[in-house]
This record gives C-alpha cells, sequence and structure tokens, in this order.
C-alpha cells in the first residue's frame, strides 16, 4: 500500500487527475494570484480534492507501476488492485487511514467516507508568499492664492460738477424733443444641456445567494437588473433534470470504446513523432487522445472488450517493441 501512496504523490506533481482504478480519483485545482485590499497580492495556491465518482481505470496509474517496477502492464494492473483491496480494508477496520502527504480519510458512524485534505505545493509556486506593497500617494502641489488688489477710484469732484453744469445748460437752452429708448434685450442661454445632472438609472436588482454544494466554495451572489428585457423565462423541473443527467451518463457510458495504446505523451510533437512510426510500420489506423495534460497514441479502437483483447495478444507476437501496448475503456 505504500508503494501506491508513493505513485500517487509522484504522478500528481505532473497530472492534475490521478485515478486508482475501484477508489476513486485525486484532482488538483489551481488557485491563481488573488487582490487582498487595495496593494496586497496573495500568493497562488493548489488544493487537492478527492473524487469517488472518478474510478475508471485510464492507465496512468498501471504505466508509472509498469515502468518503475519493471513488470507487464497486466501484471501493474493487479498489484493496484491489491493494494486498492487492502487499503479499503484498512479503511473498515480502523475507520480511518493517513496517506502522508495526501491527506486522511475517516469513515464516520453513518458509513460515509470523508476526505481531509492537507495542504498541498508543487514545484512551481514552492517558496512563494504573500506580497504587501507600499501605496504610492501623488500628492497634488496647492495653489498659490491670487491676491487681486483693488485700485482705489480717483474721484474728481470738481471736474464731476462742472460737466453737470453743461448738461444743464444745455437741456434749457436746446428744445425739448420726444428721445426714444432703446432697448437691448440680452439673450440668456440655457446651460441645463450643457451640465446635466447624472442619474443612475432605477432597476430593481434581484439577488441569489448561490451555494456551491460538495466542492467546499464559498457562497457567491448573483445579481440580475432589468436594464434588457428576458425574451423567456422558463422553469425546470428538478426531478427532468436529474432524469435528464442520467440518461446522458449512460448514453456516454454506452458510447465508450476500447482503445489500444502504446503510450502516453505529455509534448504533443513527441506524440507527433510516435505516430508516424508507427504508420511507418504499418498501423493504418493510428489515432490520438487528448486528454488533461497528455496525449494517449493509440494504434486501434474497438467497441468490444473480447474483440480488443484478441488484438492485443497478435499485436504483443507480432511486434515484440509493443509489448507495453494495453487496453484503455475511454
Amino acid at each position: 500500500m505504500k508503494d501506491l501512496i508513493s505513485h500517487i504523490e509522484f504522478l500528481l506533481h505532473t497530472y492534475d487527475c490521478v485515478v486508482v482504478p475501484g477508489f476513486g480519483g485525486f484532482v488538483v485545482n489551481a488557485v491563481p494570484v488573488q487582490k487582498d485590499g487595495i496593494a496586497a497580492f496573495r500568493a497562488p495556491a493548489y488544493e487537492l480534492v478527492f473524487n469517488r465518482n472518478l474510478s475508471y481505470n485510464d492507465g496512468l496509474l498501471a504505466e508509472s507501476y509498469r515502468r518503475i517496477k519493471g513488470v507487464s502492464f497486466e501484471k501493474a494492473t493487479r498489484m493496484i488492485e491489491e493494494d486498492v483491496q487492502r487499503l479499503k480494508q484498512e479503511i473498515r477496520q480502523y475507520k480511518r487511514l493517513k496517506m502522508a502527504a495526501l491527506g486522511e480519510f475517516v469513515l464516520n458512524e453513518e458509513g460515509r467516507l470523508l476526505y481531509l485534505a492537507p495542504p498541498f505545493v508543487r514545484p512551481d509556486i514552492f517558496g512563494l508568499t504573500d506580497v504587501a506593497l507600499k501605496p504610492v500617494i501623488q500628492m497634488k502641489p496647492v495653489s498659490a492664492s491670487i491676491q487681486s488688489v483693488k485700485k482705489p477710484v480717483m474721484r474728481n469732484i470738481g471736474m464731476g460738477a462742472a460737466a453737470a453744469a453743461v448738461v444743464a445748460l444745455l437741456l434749457t437752452i436746446l428744445p425739448a424733443g420726444d428721445t426714444s429708448t432703446i432697448h437691448q434685450n440680452a439673450q440668456l442661454f440655457n446651460e441645463s444641456g450643457l451640465f446635466q445632472r447624472y442619474e443612475p438609472s432605477k432597476g430593481i436588482s434581484n439577488t441569489a445567494p448561490v451555494a456551491d454544494i460538495f466542492t467546499g466554495t464559498k457562497n457567491r451572489t448573483v445579481s440580475t437588473a432589468p436594464s434588457e428585457a428576458l425574451p423567456h423565462s422558463e422553469t425546470v423541473n428538478p426531478s427532468s433534470a436529474v432524469n435528464s443527467t442520467v440518461g446522458n451518463e449512460s448514453q456516454i457510458a454506452d458510447a465508450k470504446r476500447y482503445y489500444i495504446v502504446t503510450g502516453v505523451y505529455k509534448m504533443p510533437d513527441v506524440a507527433q513523432k510516435a505516430i508516424q512510426t508507427l504508420k511507418t510500420k504499418g498501423f493504418r489506423d493510428v489515432s490520438q487522445l487528448k486528454r488533461s495534460g497528455r496525449t494517449d497514441v493509440c494504434i486501434a479502437s474497438f467497441p468490444d472488450k473480447a474483440d480488443a483483447e484478441v488484438y492485443l495478444r497478435q499485436v504483443h507476437a507480432q511486434h515484440p517493441s509493443l509489448h507495453d501496448a494495453w487496453i484503455l475503456h475511454y
């Protein structure tokens, strides 16, 4: 069982998902850099989760056994099955199982298996810590006060009195006539068009908390505003949604095939070279399965497991260089 734990730990540093056939899958989720406040940033991190629904054999763990221990793929598969049986037996007996850096499994009173995830660190983020930057405040210079100097108005009382006397003299001498007063009307411009007050659009916001259950994420709030009229709203029956989901899963399970895999490659260019090499050897139906972080190179696929096993034995007998080929149900 220690070998099983060691292989899983080693593969999790390279792949985002490692499936233990008949037990479950360990999945690595990446948490990016997050901003905290004005000038603080949280370092990136990884979190390790366990999913019991991932129990199909994708060949990754068995390939690791085969490569390290130098055994055949079938022998490696049997070794994994034996380790899984011992692992389950120990959980049933002691109700608790510690798997070193992979965390701890606890069997509660209701018979449910709980997974306690440990802190998980990959080499690419090792040593990174949170950062808090000192904020730089740009100070605006204080504008100097402008003092307006009023010039004293010098009044010449003597000149003003003389002017008034001249006007009075002219009025007495000249005949009085009709004087038309010209009125100048000043047009006032309405500035309300230039300086309108901004009023936000009124709308009713409907908020509903969304709880993400079984994943451990925090609640989120979804808000909708009636800025655009929705064309149509439908009410989904939960029971019908569950039935449709179950139907889709059954269709996906029926669509799985048995692939004859000759190798798993992380680099796409290396996988292309392997495909060209297989084509030169006479394999016309060479294909590739692109999955998370790797590419599986296949030489054939069958809907029936028995046909795939017969073809695999022929490949082992006729092509000794492909003695490590195996069957993948995907």
